[in-house]
């Protein structure tokens, strides 16, 4: 019996390092009715899906392309995204140059960047946020999982703990009808089964100060970093809603409305154990624990707060303008997010020369100490008999006015 047993084991090993000895080059066809069928019925792949069992190279016909089983589950269908488009026109790569793992990461970028931003996915953010890793056996580039993404040394963005490597995600792999985009895209790249050339792409770093917007989006992102989000946060987000963040949509996710909502892939959702059992696929998760809680979740229903906001100078009024308590301020710009600090600023010829009042509100990037330059501006008007209307113009496009009470002489 302990014979048949080690018998078995070994059979296992040499099978590993076998397959271990192909690495970055395809697997045979290892894909299954079953799994296809399944992937069909939730949405994520189209009825137009064929394989060859045990097939060596893909050989896609005329109007296909080589998909396989990890990237659907990673967040990519057809049509895909214009996003995904600009990445593999951007690196100059095939979609299976891309490790399983950065696909994810991608993912979870289109989410943050439409969940919680309200913008679309922008190449120049993510070339500020992630560099190259290059793939390499023997001092050449592989053909599959050629490269994978990896977060730039300093920037503050949510942490990610997705597996360290997706075993075998080169024998899933299946053809599928090529879905093109009217005026939009012509879909996915013609197959290539080649290694892809480092481009400069590979090693540029945009300058965000170039791009105002994405400056802002970068600030934002920081402060969802200070205020908890995760990278398997926004994996929940659009796993357990059945969205792929990587298929084209005309709509943003934070327009998400609910089960009967276009931008999923299924109105089902999955039951609660085939839901950790695939969840458990894409993230660590210790032995024996539960699925996290969804806390830092997307805005839906159009609620996401727009990062593009207009400068407004203080407001050429008569009168004086009194201080508030620094607290309280503080507490006046909680919606803005972010550590704060406050700028005294001089109120101008047009309030009273003795006074000053607290016009612009800073962010503190803790971790080089580095002062940005003002995302919120608080605008004070002297109303008479000790009241104050204070305007707060925020990245939300939020105005909320406070008086009586609020409006304190600042004794700090």
């Amino acid at each position: 019996m302990a014979a048949k047993v080690q018998e078995t084991e070994n059979k296992k090993a040499s099978k590993a390092r076998n397959r271990e000895g192909e690495r970055g080059q395809w697997w045979p066809c290892e894909t299954t009715d079953t799994e296809l069928r399944e992937l069909q019925n939730e949405g994520m792949i189209s009825a137009h899906w064929s394989f060859i069992r045990d097939t060596v190279v893909p050989k896609p016909g005329a109007g296909e392309v080589v998909m396989t089983k990890a990237w659907v589950e990673r967040g990519l269908s057809l049509p895909c995204s214009e996003f995904f488009l600009s990445i593999l026109n951007t690196y100059g790569l095939q979609p299976h140059n891309i490790c399983p793992n950065s696909y994810l990461l991608l993912s979870n970028f289109a989410t943050l960047c439409e969940g919680h931003l309200g913008i679309r996915p922008d190449v120049k953010l993510w070339q500020f946020f992630f560099r190259v890793k290059k793939e390499t056996k023997d001092k050449a580039m592989l053909n599959c999982g050629s490269m994978t993404f990896m977060l730039r040394p300093g920037r503050m963005y949510p942490p990610h703990d997705s597996h360290e490597s997706v075993r075998y995600w080169n024998a899933g792999w299946f053809y599928e009808k090529n879905v093109s985009v009217p005026e939009i895209h012509d879909g996915l790249p013609k197959f290539n089964n080649e290694p892809p050339e480092e481009l400069a792409s590979w090693s540029f770093i945009p300058s965000l100060s170039l791009t105002p917007i994405l400056e802002k989006a970068a600030r934002r992102i920081s402060w969802l970093v200070h205020d908890g989000l995760t990278g398997t946060q926004l994996t929940l987000s659009w796993f357990t809603r059945r969205i792929q963040p990587l298929r084209y949509n005309a709509r943003l996710i934070c327009a998400y409305t609910g089960a009967d909502d276009q931008l999923r892939a299924t109105r089902h959702d999955l039951p609660a154990d085939s839901l950790k059992r695939r969840f458990k696929t894409l993230v660590k998760i210790s032995r024996g624990q539960p699925i996290p809680e969804l806390i830092k979740d997307i805005y839906t229903n159009d609620q996401c707060p727009p990062i593009c906001f207009g400068r407004i100078r203080h407001p050429e009024a008569a009168g004086h303008v009194r201080r508030l308590r620094r607290r309280r301020l503080v507490r006046l710009a909680a919606s803005a997010g972010g550590c704060l600090r406050l700028l005294p600023v001089d109120c101008g010829r047009d309030l009273r020369p003795a006074r000053k009042m607290y016009l612009h509100i800073g962010w503190e990037k803790s971790t080089r100490c580095h002062h940005l330059e003002a995302g919120l501006v608080l605008m004070f008007s002297y109303l008479g008999e000790g009241d104050m209307s204070i305007k707060v113009f925020d990245e939300t496009h939020c105005r909320r006015h406070y008086h009586g009470d609020n409006a304190e002489e600042d004794g700090d």
